[in-house]
C-alpha cells in the first residue's frame, strides 16, 4: 500500500480500495509512522530498540573495587565523579556505569 501511495499522489487508500475489495482499508494516519520509517530507516519492519549490554573492562573494574575497599561508605557519585574526570584527563578509557552494578548496596 505504500508502494501505491507514493505513485497515486496521495490516493493510496482509494487506489487500495479498488484493488483489494475484499480487505479492510487502513485508516490514512497507518501511513505517516511507516513512511517516516522507511525514509529514516530504509526498513518497514518495526524493530524496539535494544538495550545494549554494558561492557566491562578489567582495569575499571579493579579501580571500581579498589575505590570501594580503600573506604566502603563511599558514594556511587563519587566514585563515577572520579572515574568520569579520570576518563576527561585520558587516564581512564572504561565506562563507569559498572561502579553502580557493583556497589553492595545497589544489590
Amino acid at each position: 500500500m505504500l508502494l501505491a501511495y507514493g505513485r497515486a499522489n496521495c490516493e493510496a487508500r482509494r487506489i487500495y480500495q479498488v484493488r483489494y475489495p475484499d480487505r479492510r482499508i487502513p485508516h490514512y494516519e497507518t501511513f505517516s509512522p511507516t513512511y517516516r520509517r522507511l525514509r529514516g530507516t530504509g526498513n518497514l519492519r518495526h524493530q524496539e530498540p535494544r538495550v545494549s549490554a554494558v561492557q566491562h573492562s578489567v582495569a575499571v573494574d579493579e579501580m571500581i573495587l579498589q575505590a570501594f575497599d580503600e573506604e566502603l561508605t563511599t558514594s556511587i557519585r563519587i566514585v563515577a565523579a572520579t572515574l568520569l574526570n579520570m576518563e576527561s584527563l585520558g587516564g581512564c578509557s572504561g565506562r563507569w556505569e559498572a561502579c553502580i552494578s557493583l556497589h553492595p548496596c545497589s544489590r
